[in-house]
């Protein structure tokens, strides 16, 4: 489904490339927003690899890669990390996990809800908080959606915790963002921003499912 998206997008962005008075900078963007779905792509599959056989399997391991980095664990453990991150970058995450959650929605529909409150904060488009917390949510659907392989659920509407989990992949991702890259074994080398995201959606998925 993601990569037919981004076929999609591709030929969009040659229109919008022939349209833009700055091609670079379109280029640019787009380059970055699949460099960090292939880092999802890329997380994800490391931890199918692994073979768990529950979530919490799956976040124990998460964590044990990330407890020697202190922003990423800081991230997770929101008591510890809400003092170190804006008030608006908190309102965005209290939001997500507030959003009143229809589960006979489709994911791509939840994805949009939980876009949308980062669209509609106070947050500079340009600015880095948006952009991680508009990754966060894709990271937040891609984890849950791993949570339901693990648990092997009949039906998307079975999951009623995307709120939650959205809002942990959100601390998380802004906790890794000053970690830069990070080099582990299967998972190779990522930004913290998509670990910490990952870490912190597992562990969203682990508390709130």
């Amino acid at each position: 489904m993601k990569i037919l998206q981004y076929v999609f997008s591709f030929f969009l962005l040659l229109i919008v490339v022939g349209c833009s008075n700055d091609p670079e900078e379109v280029i640019n963007d787009f380059k970055k927003e699949l460099d960090e779905v292939n880092e999802i792509s890329q997380i994800k599959s490391a931890f199918e690899s692994k073979g768990f056989k529950s979530v919490e399997e799956a976040a124990a391991y998460a964590n044990s890669l990330i407890q020697d980095i202190k922003p990423i664990s800081r991230a997770i453990n929101e008591d510890d990390y809400v003092e170190r991150i804006s008030p608006e970058v908190m309102e965005v995450i209290e939001s997500m996990k507030n959003i009143k959650v229809d589960t006979e929605a489709s994911p791509e529909t939840l994805r949009l809800q939980l876009k949308e409150i980062v669209q509609n904060s106070t947050l500079s488009p340009n600015s880095q908080e948006y952009n991680i917390l508009m990754n966060s949510v894709d990271i937040a659907v891609e984890a849950i959606y791993y949570a339901m392989e693990l648990e092997a659920p009949t039906a998307w509407k079975v999951v009623k915790c995307v709120a939650g989990t959205a809002g942990s992949a959100g601390l998380g991702a802004v906790g890794g963002a000053g970690v830069g890259t990070v080099t582990l074994p299967v998972i190779g080398t990522v930004s913290g921003t998509a670990l910490g995201g990952w870490s912190g959606a597992l562990v969203g998925v682990a508390t709130f499912c």
